[in-house]
């Protein structure tokens, strides 16, 4: 049993020895995490080109000069959130051991 590469985290802190395929696992789920997060900031992005492009729309432009709220959160969080998803998958990893 103590010959064992790998300890378990303890409840409270204490250290860890982090193998080689823990590493690999871990950039795995945060590769999978990071695309589904930018799968999310494009369909954000689709919901606001379709509310950008709407007949409701384009009265509130024709009269208010400018797009609905609801439509430039939808813009602009979506390219917020496929930016967040694109530095989670293809982001600088620190070495940590």
């Amino acid at each position: 049993m103590a010959q064992r590469l790998r300890q378990f985290p303890r409840r409270g802190g204490g250290s860890t020895l982090r193998t080689f395929a823990d590493r690999k696992i871990e950039a795995c789920m945060r590769n999978v995490l990071g695309l589904g997060v930018i799968v999310l900031g494009f369909i954000l992005v689709a919901a606001g080109w379709d509310s950008f492009d709407s007949l409701a729309s384009r009265f509130s432009r024709l009269f208010h000069g400018s797009a609905p709220d609801r439509t430039l959160w939808y813009l602009i969080g979506g390219v917020v959130v496929v930016a967040v998803g694109a530095s989670m998958v293809w982001g600088r990893r620190s070495q940590k051991a």
